[in-house]
């Protein structure tokens, strides 16, 4: 049922867009999903599972649900263990769609990847999409960056804030794949 499920939105994402992807070479890895062979498993707002029709086809495409506005201890759990079994991890660091990107959004940006990172000890893979999301046949450009790792100290506690900060830095590498200085 999942690979139906993943095959469905990668007709509707190939029929309704031009996805182009820059970077390729520095992954294994709907937009991204569609276009990397490896499934990718995501958080979305809890809200979306609330349909019961919608909540199954999340789960087929490996989206799990997340409480937006707290911290969500069991969204955490599942995104480290995803991460811990070797799967991809595809987040979005601000929590929500923004119409524009510049410096100042950076203030919007969570803990989350910062957190996951350091408990997993994965790499992060910076990924910008870029275009007109709402004009269907519009130009869709993905552009992947090269693989790091937040640097962390394992024997420090680190606040919600500092985890923050070391998002910020890491959503940096997606703004400047955005060409947003």
């Amino acid at each position: 049922m999942a690979y139906f499920a993943r095959m469905l939105a990668w007709v509707y994402i190939t029929i309704l867009y031009r996805v182009r992807i820059y970077g390729k070479e520095w992954l294994d890895m709907l937009f991204v999903g569609c276009k990397i062979r490896r499934y990718v498993h995501y958080m979305a707002k809890e809200e979306l599972f609330k349909n019961p029709l919608s909540a199954f086809l999340m789960r087929q495409l490996r989206v799990f649900p997340v409480k937006r506005g707290r911290v969500d201890i069991s969204a955490m759990k599942t995104a480290i263990d995803v991460v811990g079994k070797g799967h991809i991890l595809g987040l979005f660091p601000e929590g929500t769609r923004l119409r524009q990107r510049t410096i100042e959004t950076l203030d919007s940006i969570k803990a989350g990847v910062a957190f996951i990172a350091m408990k997993s000890g994965a790499p992060v893979i910076p990924i910008a999409i870029q275009g007109d999301l709402k004009k269907k046949f519009s130009d869709i450009k993905v552009t992947v960056g090269e693989p790091f790792y937040i640097k962390t100290d394992s024997e420090k506690r680190y606040t919600s804030d500092e985890l923050a900060g070391l998002s910020r830095d890491a959503m940096l590498r997606v703004y400047k794949l955005l060409g947003v200085e």
